[in-house]
């Protein structure tokens, strides 16, 4: 499930992004405001990129789990975020409730991240015996709430074609 809200006050997790950059990694635009400076440090000595698809846990200030996803080189556009969005997604296994901290300038950028988010957190569980954790609640902060709308039709309607 993906939401649109201006409240993101309680959540479990909080997701940024990386630009990589000739200079290493830099948090995209957003993530600063939400978690300031000093994550940026931390992704360099544990030798973060912010290339396309990479993944790094760290814990932050309060103790809850920031996701770092790597956005590739500037400009970011639809499609880096619609793929960070879903490594996020499969990554947030476990976790109830994140904010999506991705840079959302426009409706489609938003969409792109709902989209992501929840085709990248779809699994088929039919026919499984154990009980696989429910994909993360994301909370975009965001005004477009037609652009998540437009995402969570068009994703149901994806993963019931692929279930």
């Amino acid at each position: 499930m993906v939401r649109a809200a201006s409240d993101t006050t309680t959540a479990d997790a909080v997701v940024v992004g990386v630009v990589h950059t000739a200079a290493g990694p830099v948090l995209a635009p957003g993530a600063t405001e939400v978690l300031g400076d000093d994550v940026t440090a931390a992704l360099r000595v544990l030798g973060a990129t912010g290339s396309v698809g990479e993944v790094v846990k760290l814990v932050g200030r309060d103790g809850g789990l920031v996701l770092a996803v790597g956005l590739g080189a500037e400009p970011v556009d639809a499609e880096k975020l619609r793929q960070a969005a879903g490594e996020a997604a499969r990554a947030l296994s476990g976790v109830e409730r994140a904010v999506v901290a991705l840079p959302a300038p426009d409706p489609e950028a938003v969409e792109a991240i709902a989209t992501g988010h929840l085709l990248g957190g779809y699994t088929f569980a039919r026919y499984r015996t154990d009980t696989a954790a429910p994909p993360a609640q994301a909370v975009v902060p965001t005004p477009h709430h037609a652009a998540v709308h437009r995402a969570t039709v068009l994703a149901e309607e994806v993963n019931r074609a692929r279930t």
